[in-house]
C-alpha cells in the first residue's frame, strides 16, 4: 500500500498515453517530482490529488 498511488498515476497515464511533463503540468510541478510521486519516494499533496480529480483530460480506469 506503501506506493500504490504512485504506480495507479503511472499506470494510467500510460494507459492515457500521457508524458510526465503533461502530468506534472497539471499537476503544477515539475517532471523529476512527478516521477518520485510515481516512484513513492514523495507523496502527492492533497492539492495536487485534486487538480488530478478535477481535470479536463481525466485519467481513466
Amino acid at each position: 500500500m506503501a506506493n500504490q498511488f504512485g504506480e495507479r498515476l503511472k499506470q494510467l497515464r500510460e494507459q492515457n498515453n500521457l508524458l510526465q511533463r503533461q502530468v506534472a503540468s497539471l499537476l503544477e510541478i515539475d517532471t523529476p517530482m512527478l516521477s518520485k510521486i510515481e516512484r513513492g519516494e514523495r507523496k502527492a499533496k492533497k492539492e495536487q490529488v485534486i487538480r488530478l480529480v478535477d481535470n479536463p483530460m481525466k485519467l481513466t480506469t
